[in-house]
């Protein structure tokens, strides 16, 4: 998988050899429990497994100066429903939110150009204001709330999810 540019920013593709760096770097990122809760419990020969898919895109976003802003992980990009998923995280910063922005659009418009998508969805939690705001500015829109959801650190916690229609990323 080719590296993608952005202006300001570059998605590298994940190999196998990378499991490591992501788990030492998501131990360090916000709470965001699907991409953190995958790389730090899963065993390393299903990362490897999930990182050599052709059905799964996994990123590092880097700022120009090489500095690591984030993870994305597009998830079932080849399924018959042309449905697919996306995980991203944030390195901690104030200054990473535009800059993640920008590596998500990357991402999309390369999934897009490239697959035959129609949909990509979003899961999040309801204090993950910073992804919220990244995915309503890539014109995600929020679709439902899933209440008590999850269970994780010995208490339920809500979903939110948002979509995302190719027709509306192409507006």
């Amino acid at each position: 998988m080719p590296r993608l540019d952005g202006e300001n920013i570059y998605l590298e593709s994940v190999k196998p050899q990378n499991i490591a760096l992501i788990r030492q770097w998501s131990a360090k990122t916000r709470d965001s429990f699907f991409l953190n809760k995958t790389t730090l419990t899963a065993s390393t020969d299903y990362l490897a497994m999930l990182v050599s898919s052709l059905d799964h895109q996994f990123y590092l976003a880097h700022n120009r100066g090489g500095q690591p802003l984030g993870v994305l992980l597009f998830s079932n990009i080849h399924n018959p429903q042309h449905i697919a998923e996306v995980s991203l995280t944030l390195q901690p910063s104030k200054n990473n939110t535009k800059l993640l922005q920008e590596a998500l659009e990357a991402g999309l418009t390369n999934l897009f150009s490239k697959t035959n998508l129609v949909k990509v969805y979003c899961h999040c939690q309801p204090h993950e204001l910073e992804l919220k705001k990244i995915l309503l500015e890539c014109f995600f829109k929020k679709e439902g709330q899933l209440n008590e959801h999850l269970f994780y650190n010995n208490k339920f916690h809500d979903q939110e999810i948002f979509g995302l229609n190719k027709e509306d990323y192409y507006k």
